[in-house]
């Protein structure tokens, strides 16, 4: 029948249209999981040479080093 067959192709088409959503989704989930934690190391770093042009002292400044030595 013609119609079954098209019902059977509409339910095709949904199920993909979802499972790309789906797909979808957890990609972002994803992206953003990493992309969360790069900002983060990011503004660390950016906070600990800032911090560094107004506190500028002999101790302070080996103690930056080993910071921005043991994040990266």
């Amino acid at each position: 029948n013609i119609f079954s067959t098209l019902y059977y192709i509409i339910i095709i088409i949904f199920f993909l249209f979802f499972l790309n959503l789906a797909i979808g989704g957890l990609l972002i989930a994803v992206v953003v999981k990493y992309a969360d934690n790069l900002i983060d190391n990011y503004a660390h770093f950016h906070t600990i040479i800032f911090v560094t042009f107004y506190y500028f002292d002999i101790f302070f400044l080996i103690f930056v080093n080993l910071s921005v030595v043991g994040v990266f």
